[in-house]
């Protein structure tokens, strides 16, 4: 007697679940996220693999970085790339995980693969899970404005002292004070005889005579001035010949090689 009895069941053939993963739903484009997915094996032993899929529709290449490996792969338009895979027992679980960074923005919808393939054909992927992820990309901020440059010191006439009625060559005594009503900086006083008077004038400051012909300005203060503090200057003024004169008192800073007149104050005798 010959006993025949059925076959033994095959094995049972492995299954890809995928059972958590992360991935960004709204992003910058080429702004590096983070992503993992977490596939489990709840089939028999065999070969399973996780995928991340660029939908055709989609309007640009995504790159991909997973960890552990350190190089970008760029995904285009329709393709599927697998980023995990290996013989994983039943129970058992495969992980994958890195960054994700979009080329153009739009609307993109990323498929999450898990599923199984052939020992001997690596490519010859079943897809047996898949989670959908839809991904707002957006164009990058524009940057910061640059910040405000800091605002220039400007130099205001507060007090001045000077005299409208003299005689020729008599010393008269002199004295302006400058406020720095703008930013931190540099600011002067000037006392310019203006084109047209009658003759030169001399000015005595610290000891020193300086000639100023019609036409022309000399500096009696220049200093670094804190913002609302003030710079004052004295001396003594004498008129070489008799007539009316128009004198102008100067607060001043300079832009480069520029100067700007800040303010004034004519005197006239």
């Amino acid at each position: 007697m010959v006993r025949v009895t059925k076959p033994a069941a095959p094995p049972p053939a492995p299954k890809a679940q995928i059972v958590t993963y992360t991935f960004p739903t709204m992003t910058e484009v080429n702004k590096q996220e983070n992503f993992s997915i977490n596939v489990k094996n709840v089939g028999g032993d065999g070969n399973i693999y996780i995928g991340i899929g660029n939908e055709s529709s989609n309007p640009g290449d995504i790159i991909i970085n997973i960890s552990g490996i350190g190089v970008e792969t760029k995904i285009i338009r329709g393709d599927l790339y697998l980023i995990a895979g290996g013989y994983v027992r039943s129970g058992g679980t495969l992980s994958a995980s890195g960054y994700v960074k979009f080329t153009v923005d739009g609307s993109y919808k990323i498929r999450l693969e898990a599923g199984t393939y052939s020992e001997y054909d690596y490519g010859a992927v079943v897809a047996q899970d898949t989670r959908i992820v839809n991904v707002i990309v957006a164009k990058p901020a524009p940057p910061p404005p640059p910040p405000a440059p800091p605002p220039m010191p400007k130099g205001q006439i507060v007090t001045y002292n000077f005299p409208t009625m003299t005689e020729v060559n008599k010393a008269e005594a002199w004295s302006i004070t400058a406020k720095n009503v703008g930013g931190a900086g540099y600011i002067h006083i000037n006392i310019y005889n203006e084109q047209g008077n009658p003759g030169a004038i001399v000015v005595t400051l610290s000891g020193n005579n300086y000639t100023i012909n019609p036409g022309y300005a000399i500096m009696v203060a220049n200093n670094n001035v804190p913002a609302g503090g003030t710079l004052s200057s004295s001396g003594s003024v004498k008129f070489t010949v008799e007539g009316s004169y128009n004198i102008r008192l100067e607060a001043a800073h300079y832009e480069g090689y520029k100067e700007v007149i800040d303010d004034y104050r004519i005197v006239d005798g």
